[in-house]
């Protein structure tokens, strides 16, 4: 028997799909999209945090080293020529890594001789670094600190 119908087409094997499953489609990608997203942003933010706070343990370090390197008598000399009143003093720096600003505080700490205070016998430098997130209000902080001696 001949097909009689009005529609030439077979609808029964047609290839493709109809709005409907597409909208059905889309809608159970977004689903699983917004379950995922806050892990994303979570990670994220971890990264972000482990990111200033490796800078900042670097800073530190590398400012201590930048010290230690140092002969102690240019070290006493350093330390004089720092401007400050009573026997401690401290150096305020700002630098910036990565489109983020880290402050890093050396405090000088002097240590007299025991046979002549007008002598220096030893520092404590304690080398602090900290920076602001860019996320949310948390900072990063790292310190570190040595003894240096004649």
């Amino acid at each position: 028997m001949k097909n009689t119908s009005v529609f030439k087409y077979n609808l029964i094997n047609t290839r493709g799909l109809t709005l409907v499953e597409m909208i059905i489609g889309i809608t159970i990608i977004a689903m699983i999209a917004l379950y995922f997203s806050p892990r994303f942003i979570q990670a994220t933010h971890t990264m972000e945090h482990s990111r200033r706070n490796t800078t900042a343990a670097t800073l530190a370090n590398r400012e201590l080293e930048n010290l230690r390197s140092m002969k102690f008598d240019e070290l006493v000399t350093f330390y004089e020529d720092i401007e400050g009143g009573g026997s401690s003093r401290e150096i305020e720096e700002e630098v910036e890594v990565n489109n983020q600003r880290y402050q890093i505080n050396t405090l000088f700490i002097p240590h007299d001789s025991v046979n002549d205070a007008s002598v220096t016998a030893g520092f404590t430098i304690r080398v602090f670094v900290e920076t602001d997130s860019m996320i949310q209000n948390e900072s990063a902080e790292y310190s570190v600190q040595s003894f240096f001696a004649r």
